[in-house]
């Protein structure tokens, strides 16, 4: 009964304004308003907080987007099957990933196979990655976690051991390895909270009691990249988790054990949707090719 103004709400809390929302779903501003204020009028609630043209979510606000996310994707899946059925074969696959160099393999055959398939890929730590999927802005995820969450399904994708890289300049660029306790009061450059490597790392470091110097934090890989490139210190990061540069020195840690491991992921309940499942097959015959 309520469809029409619930996409609305859902619109205005994706875009963070009624103009963006208007300009989303191709209807005028004064309509979304209309629509938005019919949900909060009938029931009594206030969905958000108006700040001029800002407006941010209330508690009852961020309680309903969490399952207008769910009602929308379930009406998705439907059109994918529908659509599925009769040939057409389109859909939107949305991926969150800690990095684009391993999911990427991934997406390639999707994309061949499904030609009229839209898909997204968002790249973000793990953490976030896992919270995608919780608030149904992803379809699938690749993590790096060591904690599994019951609400999700798995399919394990291999691991990769953390290295550091040092600018060319650097007085270790001729080094082949170099261990844990070579970084004693380094300044290191990590990741932001949230990250599976820095906390790797640093429970590493903890348990092998080495305190590195001072820390530099950037949420970015390409800034990440450019810090290390510009001598701002040693980075630390899952192999393969920067492009290639040639400004770069990488060099393997020598303590043993100190890996990031991978998964695939989708919520339980959605690991036999038809793109979903297509996606965590093709990750799977990937990695028995590798191994």
């Amino acid at each position: 009964m309520y469809f029409t103004q619930l996409r609305s709400f859902q619109a205005v809390a994706l875009e963070g304004s009624f103009t963006g929302a208007a300009e989303r779903l191709n209807l005028s501003q004064p309509t979304i308003t209309q629509q938005v204020g019919d949900l909060e009028g009938v029931f009594d609630v206030e969905l958000f907080h108006r700040q001029g043209r800002r407006v941010e979510l209330s508690e009852v606000g961020k309680s309903l987007l969490t399952i207008t996310e769910r009602i929308f994707t379930t009406n998705e899946e439907a059109i994918e099957l529908l659509e599925a059925a009769s040939g057409k074969g389109t859909g939107h696959l949305r991926i969150s990933a800690v990095g684009p160099l391993d999911v990427i393999p991934i997406i390639s055959p999707i994309s061949d196979s499904h030609p009229g398939v839209k898909i997204s890929l968002t790249i973000c730590n793990s953490e976030e990655a896992h919270k995608s999927l919780l608030d149904f802005r992803a379809d699938v995820a690749m993590l790096a976690s060591t904690q599994m969450d019951p609400r999700l399904h798995y399919v394990d994708f291999a691991s990769r051991p953390l290295v550091l890289y040092v600018n060319k300049q650097h007085r270790w660029a001729n080094r082949k390895r170099v261990n844990l306790k070579d970084l004693q009061g380094q300044r290191m450059i990590i990741r932001e909270s949230g990250s599976q490597t820095r906390l790797i790392f640093e429970k590493a470091c903890a348990k092998a009691n080495i305190a590195p110097g001072q820390r530099i934090e950037i949420n970015n890989r390409d800034a990440f990249r450019e810090a290390v490139a510009q001598g701002l210190g040693i980075g630390v990061i899952g192999d393969r988790g920067l492009a290639p540069d040639s400004r770069l020195h990488r060099i393997p840690l020598g303590d043993a054990g100190i890996r990031m491991y991978r998964q695939l992921a989708c919520l339980k309940e959605r690991k036999d949707a038809r793109l979903i499942k297509a996606f965590l097959d093709t990750g799977q015959a990937m990695l028995d090719r590798i191994r």
